[in-house]
């Protein structure tokens, strides 16, 4: 029991630090707070370095507490044209601070050097190696600037005509320590990522088991439901049991709407993610089992040479899919063709159409939208007397 609570641990450890890498600057920000208030509480600097120790250390804990605080509770509170200014304004704040407790407490021996440092784990991590050259340069220079103006100097640096290795060695610390965090940085989107996959394709493992245990029991039983009440409205009709058809007819819809649904759920991309299925064959196959649930007249045509990227694929699936079962359930039409041609795809239906400004957007309406603007596709809706076109386009460069 316990070796499986410090692996979840463990594991919840992990993905915090993954999704907020701005956490390992922090703690490695409170590690060099802490070296400062040890060396202040065993006297182990030069009395010019520990005189101003005390107000530094309350003025940076307080600065430090403020970032500890604020990816869990004060960012979520910030409008948002603030928020998006705090990625660039937070760094310069916090180096002008560093470099001030370093300037307060004697420069060179300054208890605060550690603390001062870390500065550049957080650009480093956020913008990789430009990041790191840049905030280790702007440290390295501004420390050096800070330690000239001191009483101290560089005096403590020198023995006899040669510089000791402390001065040598100085500027190299921070580069040293931001190349490292902006590999760490490169690693953790790499992990990132590969936990986002990881999801979508835990996603798409499940809807496929999904599938295969509905396909010929739950699918198979509603499309019979759908097929005897289709008979049931005919019957009825012919008895002259016209309550009874109105009844059924009204029930008809209902169960193909069901069915539609279903199907929806059981479709899976990951053929189309791992290449090994072209979009064209997908949506051919989506237009088939849409037919056979509806018993509307739905057909697929693709142009010779359609053809679109393996990642794109996935999402335009899923648009068509989402358009394909607007067409079907909400149109009333009875025919509805999908058209792939070059770099676009429509999904057109003979219904009655509708007035786009007189109706509030549905779930299927808004899914379309939000996919589109999320991957840049461009959504192009037009509806009339004759029916409604949804058209689907992207850019040949598209990734």
């Amino acid at each position: 029991m316990n070796s499986r609570r410090a692996k979840n641990w463990r594991e919840q450890l992990r993905a915090t630090l993954v999704q907020e890498p701005s956490l390992i600057s922090l703690t490695l920000r409170w590690f060099g707070w802490f070296v400062a208030l040890a060396i202040y509480f065993l006297n182990a600097a030069p009395t010019v370095n520990l005189e101003n120790t005390p107000p530094v250390l309350v003025v940076t804990s307080i600065h430090l507490f403020l970032m500890s605080l604020y990816p869990r509770h004060i960012r979520g509170r910030l409008s948002k044209k603030l928020s998006q200014k705090v990625p660039a304004l937070w760094p310069a704040l916090d180096g002008v601070i560093a470099i001030w407790s370093i300037y307060q407490t004697g420069g060179w021996d300054s208890p605060f050097y550690h603390y001062g440092v870390t500065v550049v784990l957080a650009p480093s991590l956020q913008f990789g190696l430009l990041g790191a050259l840049l905030s280790s340069t702007a440290f390295s220079i501004a420390f050096m600037i800070v330690v000239k103006m001191t009483e101290q100097g560089f005096s403590p640096a020198y023995a006899g005509n040669q510089a000791e290795p402390d001065l040598v060695s100085s500027p190299l610390n921070p580069l040293m320590i931001a190349l490292y965090a902006a590999f760490l940085g490169e690693v953790l989107k790499k992990l990132r990522r590969e936990m986002e996959r990881s999801k979508i394709l835990a996603a798409e493992n499940e809807r496929a088991r999904m599938a295969a245990d509905i396909h010929d029991g739950v699918s198979q039983t509603l499309f019979m439901l759908s097929m005897s009440l289709e008979t049931g409205k005919v019957l009825a009709q012919k008895e002259k049991a016209d309550k009874t058809a109105v009844h059924l007819e009204k029930l008809v819809p209902v169960a193909q709407k069901a069915l539609v649904e279903l199907r929806n759920a059981m479709y899976s991309v990951e053929p189309l993610a791992e290449g090994k299925q072209t979009l064209a064959e997908a949506v051919t196959q989506l237009a088939r089992d849409y037919r056979s649930a509806t018993g509307k007249d739905v057909e697929c045509c693709s142009e010779d040479g359609f053809s679109c990227s393996t990642q794109l694929s996935s999402e335009l699936f899923r648009m068509t899919q989402e358009a394909l079962s607007n067409a079907c359930q909400h149109s009333g039409g009875d025919k509805i063709k999908v058209l792939l041609s070059n770099r676009s795809i429509q999904v057109v239906d003979n219904g009655k159409g509708f007035d786009r400004a007189s109706i509030k957007p549905g779930r299927g309406l808004g899914n379309l939208e939000k996919r589109a603007h999320e991957r840049g596709i461009a959504l192009e809706l037009s509806s009339g007397d004759e029916g409604t076109t949804v058209t689907f386009t992207w850019n040949e460069d598209e990734p």
